[in-house]
């Protein structure tokens, strides 16, 4: 029997309240929330603004103190021995707002090294294997301010590495990229993952990037977790199959009155004289509406399978609230 490996990150049942200034009740940023990260796994945390999901890792980063539960860092409870909790942890939180802008690429490496004790010559070699890896060796001796919104993106990712952290947290690593910068990171996350064995949580409203890296999703709700496994099961368990109909009547007015009459939410669409309406993919509820459609005096145009992806499963465990 194989030894089961000890999670990299363990959080159980964190809370993390806020007093509104001048009244009695507090605001729960985060409602006991637990989950694990095992070694290597590259995980996302998603939800719309205000879920928990940036209080969640400023408290895995000792930014903020939650107000009750537990975190653990390769076993470190971060309460009681947070210095050393600190050592297994790197984080990049809005961008690349933590880099030095008047310093090179090189000496922004070099400045986070030395902030955890590690001197120039210990961490040379790795400093060269870094800039290789994210593609800044011809721009390692170029000032930060001169470089682009892409590479900056990833020395601020690089800078996270450069002590060797066990755990990565990534706040939005892709915002503000273009479409090729933001493809690079991605092939960048997935290298840093098997190379370094690290282990990365990311909060992203980014579908593409989380499709593409993420094997697994975390997804808050209201300070709450409301959901816990792997992307394609996220989906496959939450995702309900839709017609997509489209209808075509002289008479649009009369068309979708008949159709909202009967709870049918109808969306109007550029073309002239065109309706679409989603509903579930069930038989009786197609023979209703199709009935409703005659009613209506229009005409069935087309009728489409259609499959939710993970950007719209998560609007519907959201409750419609966008991400």
């Amino acid at each position: 029997m194989s030894e089961v490996e000890e999670p990299v990150l363990s959080i159980q049942n964190l809370r993390k309240a806020y007093r509104r200034r001048g009244k009695g009740r507090s605001v729960q940023a985060v409602d006991d929330v637990s989950f694990s990260l095992r070694p290597g796994e590259i995980v996302a945390l998603l939800g719309p603004n205000g879920a928990g999901k940036t209080t969640t890792i400023k408290c895995v980063c000792q930014l903020i103190r939650p107000t009750s539960g537990r975190i653990l860092i390769n076993g470190i409870d971060t309460a009681l021995e947070p210095r050393r909790a600190g050592r297994h942890v790197a984080a990049t939180l809005e961008g690349s707002r933590n880099l030095d802008y008047r310093l090179t690429a090189r000496e922004n490496l070099e400045l986070f090294a030395a902030l955890h004790g590690i001197s120039r010559r210990e961490c040379r070699d790795d400093i060269e294997r870094l800039l290789v890896l994210f593609r800044l060796q011809d721009k390692s001796d170029e000032v930060a301010q001169t470089l682009s919104r892409g590479m900056l993106q990833r020395l601020a990712v690089a800078c996270c590495l450069v002590k060797r952290p066990s755990l990565v947290l990534l706040d939005e690593p892709t915002l503000g990229l273009d479409i090729e910068s933001a493809h690079e990171l991605r092939v960048l996350l997935k290298r840093m993952s098997e190379e370094y064995r690290a282990t990365i949580l990311i909060s992203s409203h980014d579908m593409a990037t989380v499709s593409d890296v993420c094997s697994r999703g975390l997804v808050m709700r209201s300070a709450r977790l409301v959901a816990d496994s792997p992307l394609h099961e996220l989906v496959d368990r939450f995702a309900l199959d839709e017609y997509l109909i489209h209808v075509t009547s002289d008479r649009m007015d009369d068309a979708r009155g008949a159709l909202e009459k009967q709870g049918y939410q109808v969306e109007l669409i550029a073309e002239p004289h065109r309706l679409r309406l989603r509903i579930p993919r069930q038989v009786d509820e197609l023979a209703a509406v199709l009935d409703a459609i005659r009613r209506g005096d229009a005409m069935l145009d087309s009728i489409v399978t259609h499959r939710p992806d993970l950007e719209q499963v998560l609007l519907r465990l959201n409750g419609g609230e966008a991400l």
